[in-house]
């Protein structure tokens, strides 16, 4: 591994997302919520080259946001799934104001692809409302929020998958933090001025090369 400052990380993140066919709005957030993470002890870095590797191969078309015949949600890009969520939520705000919107569960059904990487741009969002984000996705539950990151339930080292069509969904919830109890292992923010990259998918110039 080859430890670099965090903004050449960052920096080479996006880059690799844009060649692997991401907008540079998209590909600036993957590597934003890499190193979100990363200040909160989940290896943010790996998670996002694992879910670059993984869907490379996929058309744009295919990462975004769509609902079945059954109006659920299906969303493979951990960027365009959170935007769904916030939608909801802010449609949900516009119609019937805080008490509409409290307690309610978003469920992403065979997707994202990254739930980790989802779950740091909803706490970005949550952030000035006094909101964290809670995450159900296999066997694991996690509370995300700009102090700490609690594993409620299950050690989420992260999960990448890309069949949409899985049982294997993720359920968010928001949760005020004014009112919440961590239970489970947290870890405390811790703000990561180095980040490592695999030595051998480093190229000239500070490029980073995906399998």
């Amino acid at each position: 591994m080859q430890e670099l400052p965090y903004q050449k990380v960052k920096a080479a993140l996006v880059l690799a997302a844009q060649h692997a066919g991401h907008s540079m709005e998209i590909a600036a957030a993957l590597a934003q919520s890499a190193w979100w993470l990363e200040n909160r002890g989940v290896a943010g870095v790996d998670l996002v080259i694992a879910y670059l590797e993984a869907s490379r191969k996929l058309r744009p078309s295919d990462l975004g946001a769509k609902r079945d015949d059954y109006g659920s949600l299906r969303c493979i890009c951990p960027i365009a799934a959170a935007a769904a969520v916030i939608a909801e939520r802010d449609i949900l705000l516009s119609e019937g104001g805080e008490a509409a919107a409290e307690g309610v569960e978003y469920g992403l059904f065979g997707g994202p692809a990254s739930p980790m990487v989802m779950g740091a741009i909803l706490a970005f969002y949550g952030d000035d409302q006094g909101l964290g984000v809670r995450l159900r996705f296999g066997e694991q539950v996690v509370v995300l929020c700009k102090a700490f990151l609690c594993h409620e339930e299950g050690w989420a080292a992260g999960l990448v998958q890309l069949d949409v069509e899985a049982s294997v969904g993720t359920d968010v919830e928001f949760v005020d933090l004014s009112r919440y109890q961590p239970i489970g292992r947290i870890v405390a923010f811790e703000r990561q001025m180095m980040l490592k990259l695999p030595s051998n998918r480093m190229g000239e110039n500070g490029t980073l090369h995906l399998i």
